[in-house]
């Protein structure tokens, strides 16, 4: 029994009018239990704009650790099989960190279509396989944080 079916129980106890009343509730208790009611939700549903910012706080959490390993020389501590492993995932992460750079970069644009309500993905990722915008830079010079840019 739940705390919550133990208090309705006893809310239906004290209403009984005298024991007698309150035996037979028991014994009706004891052959039938009431009915399980469906768990009440303690949260509502968060809101778009709120899974977008627990996104964010997400990603930022993480890429400021797995940055912080990285500098600090994490691979290099690590045995050779487990080194070739961790360091093909590094390398994965390449594109898919490039293509969440280019999609913030083109929906934090003022002019862009992707802040407006029903805003699709941008026209790049739906043309073209590997969801590359034309004019891309180079991949082999810096970047805007002047880190040079891995990839394929």
């Amino acid at each position: 029994m739940t705390s919550r079916q133990a208090a309705l129980f006893v809310a239906e106890l004290l209403a009984c009018k005298d024991d007698d009343a309150r035996a037979a509730l028991v014994r009706e208790r004891l052959v039938r239990p009431p009915l399980r009611s469906p768990p009440h939700s303690a949260r509502r549903e968060r809101t778009e704009a709120e899974w977008l910012l627990a996104d964010v706080a997400t990603v930022t959490r993480v890429a400021g650790r797995l940055q912080a390993r990285l500098l600090a020389g994490t691979l290099a501590t690590l045995a050779p099989p487990a080194a070739e492993i961790v360091t093909e995932a590094v390398g994965a992460l390449v594109p898919v960190l490039d293509a969440l750079a280019r999609t913030l970069s083109h929906a934090t644009r003022k002019d862009s279509p992707m802040s407006l309500p029903g805003a699709r993905a941008p026209s790049f990722c739906t043309r073209r396989p590997r969801c590359t915008p034309r004019g891309s830079p180079p991949r082999d010079r810096a970047g805007p944080l002047g880190q040079p840019q891995h990839g394929p």
